[in-house]
């Protein structure tokens, strides 16, 4: 973790034949990223296009794709009265996440094999597969750590808000994950 100190500096400098200043960018390099940049500007330019013409034929579908920093709508959502007996905390999780997901379409997740358990499935709603990508449960399977790392792809992707859920006890094979997106104060 420490720096590697000006002797090393000069010896992978020699090592690399790098003779450019700190911070200099060749040309050549500059250049690449640059032609790259260009190139690539005319597929940009081609979404915006397609993309503003599907916004004037969907718009209301077209606000989902615009919205980078996307809110949840939770107007109205509260637990129904249960004066008679306690509540398990995952099953009035259940009962707002499914509110959660009525409201907002672009509410989705999952969990690593726990669905059932953790109450996560989100009723009315399709699975998230290969052949319906607009579905909104997503089945991980036994891999908390890559689950973590998805949504959090997801959440940095933007235009959705994304969920995974697992017992505590397996959280430490998030914690890498989490940290990740407690440094990047993704949206919870």
């Amino acid at each position: 973790g420490a720096a590697i100190g000006e002797e090393n500096v000069a010896k992978t400098r020699d090592f690399y034949h790098w003779q450019y200043q700190p911070f200099e960018i060749p040309t050549d390099v500059y250049d690449l990223f640059s032609d790259s940049h260009k190139a690539k500007d005319k597929y940009y330019k081609s979404w915006q296009k397609s993309f503003k013409l599907y916004e004037e034929s969907f718009p209301k579908l077209a606000v989902q794709l615009k919205n980078d920093n996307l809110s949840l709508n939770i107007d109205g959502i509260k637990l129904a009265e249960n004066n008679d007996q306690e509540l398990a905390t995952r099953v009035s999780s259940s009962e707002v996440m499914q509110q959660i997901a009525d409201k907002n379409a672009t509410f989705w997740g999952g969990s690593a094999d726990l669905s059932s358990s953790n109450k996560t499935y989100l009723k009315d709603k399709t699975n998230f597969t290969d052949l319906t990508p607009q579905g909104s449960n997503v089945f991980y399977g036994v891999r908390e750590f890559a689950m973590a790392a998805i949504t959090n792809g997801i959440l940095l992707h933007g235009n959705s808000r994304a969920f995974a859920s697992t017992f505590f006890i397996f959280s430490d094979y998030m914690k890498p994950a989490i940290r990740l997106a407690a440094l990047q104060k993704l949206a919870s």
